[in-house]
């Protein structure tokens, strides 16, 4: 669309009606698009060229000729939506001149929301502040098209126009005609297409595993839908013509082979100005598609003027990164006056303060290397094309995904491969958990060489057994998978997945025929079905609607009308970290070392909160994207928390302290020399009601730091993991964690002579031994004890063994009960114990290739080919886990990193060191910024210092003190 002839004289729109300017002071004023729209999913873009604080509007109007601000839904340029019948409501980010602003409208759905693209403005930001993608959420709910009476007694849509206000002169406004998308998806069918789910969730939870030498059935008769779905995305796991969730809320359709045109390959990952950019492939509109590492706005694209700009610009980077000859950092462009250049962020064209204009690069873009979305911006509609391409942008029919090497009967018979078994399933789900994690691809994504280097590549025991069928077998399987986990994700939504359903009335169940686990209290067989299949179905899945289920059940915080104030139901703590410190913590007595730990003054200031202040998620605009439910001040220490100092808060009461509050002790195989699992720790006891409530505090921290995206390294067995995905445990579980009481009820059990079980077990000498293995020494009935004798041997096993097996299960309960509080466990027994495991965890190892992978280098002589550079990753892979470990503390105030590159939420920096190490680096240490994850390295002269300084770093730098001079009494409350 373009905007309406029909606006008033003070607003001025140029002759192609792509850019519209109010040119003399006055009220509010409105000029709408040329376009409405009463069904379907609409996306389109602004670059807002001008505006001021508050003097822009944008957003939808159900009439055509509405005139004012308060007769539409939009949002204006103070963080604020505007509501006819709500009023003002804070909201978002503030948007300012240079920023693109995107209007989500989805008439299927009911909602508004708006994407922001621009700089974020930070004083603490050493690169002054990089432009990002925002989707910042619905705006507006409830917007219907429908149900209106027409005049005549008929019904009639109601159409929503684009509407752009402007108040002050000189605000300027250009739409983007060149990047929108648009889609009438009619009446929405998914809900009516996951009734059919059901019967395939049956299917495969009644499978079992093939006994030896039995022919597989496996799974069993297929219904025809799901081999046709299958067969469509094996075409497309051949093609590479996968679909990809754009920033418009849809899903497209790519061709990664058309990427060629414009010099470009899928799978090139290119650096831009606001990351790292995958290159995905050439839509249905033209544009090349692409998607940024570790922003959640969705994928976009390039016009192809832009995705050639992209080529060679990277190209030619290649090349003197080649020649040993980086490119010069692009110098920021400075405004006239200091206080312009400090106080502006870098996307205004003008000063908000004097006025003054800032002088634009020759090249400029909002990727550092094109221009993206100029007026006329070409497309598959042509130059300055203003209408839709095509009727249907984002659908592809089958017939356009390519040619079929294999046709429906050649490819039933491929999955159908001999000897298939559930077991298979399952190791080829795990395989594919891990290529996702290699390659940062949704399982959807994959193509079917990765597929085969993957089959060869694979050495575990487990995956092997892969490698002995046919590429063409597995691939025909991993297509009936995704067409498995895509009915699944329909489905999942649906389900009322209750916590009771699954966990009944014991926390912990047994599947040990001596044992015997109580029955469970589920009413839901769909939710027992979902559960059932856990190990079909990819992690990747499970977690994307993990995080749909996070971000629903988060509580609103109500952001201030200052952005770089803090909103008001945001506390700010105050914690002493110099008096708990760990060496001396141990001096004290329990009570009072639970008093001075962060744990306990944490516990002293939010136990009393209730469980939606748990669900908080509030991102302040100095924090670098993390999320928070507290500001932190440390008592002593000169720093202001930006991220770091609440990130370390987590750090030292979830994982550090536990161990001294006895929360969590050293299982029994710690003192077995013989027995695995040896660092592994167990809950502790909780002999009395304030002890169970610790527990049940320590599972609301664990939650929130879930919440936020904070990795929390917890040791522990499957004794753990199992009852929290609601899946029994067994004499398995417990030899990982007590082998010597196993290896015990194994003789007594073992013992079929009643003379040498007399001679070992019989008689008072042994009463001792048996109290020290067992904790009884004979078969307790009530308050009664009848001692072990060859007769009750058998059942003096079944009652230690499940006495042991259960024990723990009050603490784990308070443990899960807290974990309520902040997180919806209900989705827990979708995962499995390994998976939940990494959810919480994060990976055990820090892996360096990866984090190579995620670093950015900045500042004069400082790049991946520098010496101090390389000094540095030598050094890094020098160090054993446990100081790559404090090394990633040191930098980031956590202890653990994500499996996957797009999983992280910011790169790791390196920059260039202090000006006062500069002269002699050998003499000066690493400087980090936490909140920031940066390293500021000096130019050391060899690897030998540069390993000593770093370790020397890392394992003495205690307190955060570099933000300002503190004038406290270190250690007073």
């Amino acid at each position: 669309f373009t905007f309406s002839k029909r606006h008033r004289a003070s607003i001025s729109v140029s002759d192609d009606g792509l850019t519209a300017e109010l040119v003399e002071n006055g009220e509010r004023q409105l000029v709408v698009g040329s376009r409405g729209f009463d069904r379907g999913l609409h996306y389109w873009e602004c670059k807002v060229e001008k505006c001021s604080h508050g003097s822009m509007f944008i957003g939808v109007a159900s009439a055509r000729e509405c005139k004012s601000w308060n007769q539409a839904l939009g949002f204006e340029s103070y963080r604020a939506t505007l509501h006819p019948m709500n009023g003002e409501t804070p909201y978002g980010k503030y948007y300012r001149a240079g920023d693109t602003m995107g209007l989500l409208l989805d008439l299927d759905r009911g909602t508004v929301a708006f994407v922001r693209e621009g700089f974020e403005a930070s004083f603490f930001d050493s690169g002054g502040g990089r432009p990002t993608a925002v989707n910042m959420g619905v705006a507006f709910k409830h917007v219907r098209s429908d149900g209106n009476t027409h005049e005549r007694g008929g019904r009639s849509r109601t159409k929503y126009w684009p509407v752009f206000g402007m108040s002050k002169a000189g605000d300027k406004i250009t739409l983007k005609s060149c990047k929108w998308l648009s889609l009438d998806q009619g009446d929405d069918v998914r809900p009516l297409e996951a009734l059919k789910t059901p019967e395939l969730l049956c299917l495969y939870a009644q499978a079992k595993p093939a006994k030896p030498q039995e022919k597989s059935g496996y799974p069993g008769a297929l219904p025809g839908w799901l081999v046709a779905e299958a067969h469509d995305l094996w075409r497309r796991l051949e093609t590479g013509h996968h679909s990809h969730l754009s920033r418009a809320g849809a899903l497209v359709a790519v061709d990664p082979g058309r990427c060629s045109e414009v010099g470009l390959a899928a799978g090139d990952r290119i650096q831009v100005d606001r990351g790292t950019a995958l290159v995905l492939g050439v839509g249905p509109n033209g544009g090349v598609w692409y998607k940024v590492d570790g922003e959640e706005s969705g994928a976009w694209y390039w016009s192809k003027e832009e995705a050639v700009k992209v080529a060679k610009t990277a190209a030619d980077a290649a090349k003197a990164e080649a020649a040993g000859k980086p490119p010069p950092p692009k110098a920021p462009t400075e405004w006239p006056c200091p206080v312009c250049t400090f106080l502006n962020p870098m996307g205004m064209l003008e000063c908000g303060i004097c006025g003054s204009p800032k002088e634009e690069d020759e090249e400029g873009g909002e990727d550092g290397v094109i221009a993206l979305g100029e007026p006329g911006g070409g497309g598959e509609g042509g130059e300055g094309s203003l209408e839709p391409p095509c009727e249907k942008l984002l659908l592809m029919a089958a017939t356009e995904v390519g040619p079929a090497a294999m046709g429906p009967d050649a490819f039933s018979a491929a999955f159908l491969a001999p000897r298939w078994s559930l077991e298979l399933d399952e190791s080829l789900v795990s395989m594919v958990n891990a290529l996702c994690d290699e390659v940062g691809l949704e399982p959807e994504h994959l193509r079917a060489h990765h597929i085969s280097q993957a089959l060869t590549a694979r050495d575990t025991a487990r995956e092997g057994i892969l490698a002995k069928y046919a590429p063409e077998h597995v691939a025909a399987r991993f297509a009936l998978l995704l067409a498995l986990n895509k009915r699944y994700a329909r489905l999942v939504p649906l389900i009322d997945l209750d916590p009771k359903d699954f966990y009944g009335v014991g926390m912990v169940k047994c599947s040990s025929p001596r044992a015997p686990s109580p029955p469970t209290a589920s009413t839901s067989v769909l939710a027992r079905w979902a559960s059932a299949i856990r190990r079909l179905i990819f992690k990747r899945v499970k977690v994307g609607f993990w995080k749909e289920a996070i971000k629903a059940t988060e509580t609103y915080v109500s952001p201030p009308l200052d952005e770089y104030e803090s909103p008001s139901d945001v506390p700010k703590l105050r914690l002493n970290r110099i008096s708990a410190n760990p060496l001396s913590l141990r001096d004290l007595h329990l009570d009072a070392r639970r008093k001075a730990s962060i744990f306990g003054q944490l516990e002293k200031e939010a136990s009393s909160y209730a469980d939606t202040w748990w669900r908080k998620s509030y991102i302040d605009i100095q924090d670098a994207g993390q999320q928070r439910a507290f500001y932190v001040k440390f008592a002593g220490e000169g720093v202001d928390d930006h991220g770091g100092p609440y990130r370390a808060v987590f750090q030292s009461a979830v994982v550090d302290e536990p161990v001294l509050l006895g929360l969590v002790v050293p299982c029994p195989n710690a003192s077995d020399s013989k027995a695995v699992n040896r660092d592994k720790f167990v809950l502790g006891t909780a002999n009395h009601t304030r002890r169970l409530r610790d527990f049940q505090f320590l599972g609301k921290l664990i939650g929130l730091a879930v919440r936020h995206s904070l990795l929390v390294p917890l040791n522990l067995p499957s004794t753990v993991w199992k009852p929290l995905v609601a899946l029994p445990i067994d004499r398995r579980d417990l030899v990982a964690v007590n082998k010597a009481l196993v290896d015990g009820l194994r003789m007594v059990e073992n013992c079929n002579d009643e003379r040498d079980f007399q001679a070992d077990l019989g008689g008072p000498t042994a009463s001792d031994g048996l109290a020290r293995i067992f904790g009884q020494v004979g078969v307790k009935d009530g308050a009664s004890e009848e001692p072990l004798s060859f007769e009750n041997r058998s059942a003096f096993v079944r009652q230690v063994e499940s006495r042991a097996l259960v024990s723990g299960g009050r603490e784990l309960s308070a443990l899960l009960m807290g974990l309520a509080a902040a997180l919806p466990v209900s989705l827990f027994p979708l995962f499995s114990p390994l998976e939940l495991e990494d959810l919480i965890c994060g990976a055990p190892e820090i892996d360096v290739n990866l984090l190579k992978r995620v670093t950015e280098y900045e500042g004069e002589g400082v790049s991946a080919e520098a010496d101090h550079v390389r000094y540095f990753w030598a050094s890094l892979e020098q160090m054993n886990q446990n100081q790559r470990s404090k090394f990633v503390q040191f930098v980031s105030a956590r202890s653990r990193l994500p499996r996957a590159a797009d999983e992280f939420s910011m790169n790791f920096k390196i920059v260039e060191p202090k000006p006062a190490a500069r002269e002699a680096p050998d003499s000066h240490l690493p400087h980090s910024q936490t909140c920031f994850f940066t390293l500021s390295l000096p130019f050391y002269s060899s690897q030998e210092v540069c390993f000593r300084k770093l370790k020397y770093a890392i394992e003495n730098a205690t307190t955060m003190d570099d933000d300002f001079m503190n004038r406290e009494t270190w250690g007073s409350n």
